[in-house]
């Protein structure tokens, strides 16, 4: 069932975040009425475009926070959920992963049905795949056969909004998304995390140090992009169903931080470490249910978002 979004009441979990700003702004330029922004803590900075809009209301709150989602959900068109642990952190921290990215996220759900809420976009991963057995592009009959926490969490709840979906008709979509890059980049993404610590090295005149196997494959998706498809999905006749938000171009690490260095004008060389614990080499994936549901296809070149993402970040560094 489609959402009108213009006009619309939007609440955005994680809404300050590097992916949820970036949703925001698409909101409001999609004409919603007033998005409201759920964060434990408000990244102004990232808002500052969006707040000036007046059409933005942020809330600083625990999504874990039961009473703070009953205050803030009744009277939501549609509910955009990204609020999550990541995976590297919740590697290290499983236990509150669990109680954000599973129980919550359920709790949130509940409330979601409870209230009537129209539409409810969920933010998934890639990771809800675990290792593939070849190196086909997979789709979304795939099976789910995560092996990190944060893989796990994710599919838990895709599992749950199909179980809703079937016992009390929600309305939902679940995105799977590929790993994102671009301004406002958390510095604790387990790939992502390095594009700024490799300009750190290179600032310092150091020869950048990065763990992994640069001939590992995987998807990565400008953020840009990523808030496309989920203005795409609130607004979408699709409902039940999961998709694969990508770039559709698998690259090797070696490419994906070599591309930084030269939108950087740096000597393309980095030191390769060996990662202390194993994981998943080679990821190719189809993004063509999403267009064929969504009309998104991902349009923003590699060089092109590094360079986006090196502007803001000398941004930041100016103060600007």
């Amino acid at each position: 069932m489609a959402l009108a979004i213009e006009g619309a009441r939007v609440l955005v979990t994680g809404g300050s975040g590097m992916i949820g700003s970036h949703v925001v702004e698409r909101l409001l330029a999609a004409g919603a009425g007033e998005v409201v922004v759920l964060d434990q803590v408000i990244q102004e900075r990232n808002l500052a475009a969006a707040l000036a809009s007046g059409r933005v209301r942020t809330v600083t709150a625990d999504v874990r926070d039961r009473e703070a989602l009953r205050r803030v959900v009744p009277g939501s068109d549609a509910i955009v959920h990204l609020a999550a642990m990541l995976m590297w952190p919740a590697r290290h921290d499983p236990k509150p992963a669990f109680e954000i990215n599973v129980v919550a996220s359920h709790d949130l759900l509940e409330l979601a049905v409870e209230l009537g809420v129209a539409r409810f976009v969920f933010a998934s991963s890639i990771s809800v795949y675990g290792a593939p057995p070849d190196d086909r592009p997979i789709d979304e009959q795939a099976p789910l056969s995560a092996r990190t926490f944060y893989g796990a969490g994710k599919a838990a709840i895709e599992l749950f909004c199909r179980a809703l979906k079937d016992m009390y008709g929600l309305n939902y979509i679940a995105l799977r998304l590929a790993t994102v890059y671009g301004p406002r980049l958390h510095p604790y993404g387990f790939f992502p995390r390095f594009l700024l610590s490799i300009l750190d090295q290179v600032d310092r005149g150091e020869v950048p140090v990065v763990e992994g196997d640069p001939r590992e494959v995987n998807d990565v998706i400008y953020v840009g992009d990523v808030a496309d498809a989920v203005a795409r999905a609130v607004a979408a006749d699709a409902s039940d169903v999961a998709v694969n938000v990508v770039s559709g171009s698998a690259i090797t690490l070696d490419e994906f931080y070599g591309t930084l260095l030269d939108v950087y004008g740096a000597p393309r060389a980095i030191h390769w470490q060996a990662r202390p614990f194993s994981y998943v080499t080679r990821r190719r994936f189809s993004g063509a249910l999403a267009e064929q549901l969504l009309g998104f296809r991902a349009s923003t070149s590699l060089a092109d978002g590094l360079r986006a993402f090196v502007a803001w970040r000398q941004g930041v560094a100016g103060g600007t």
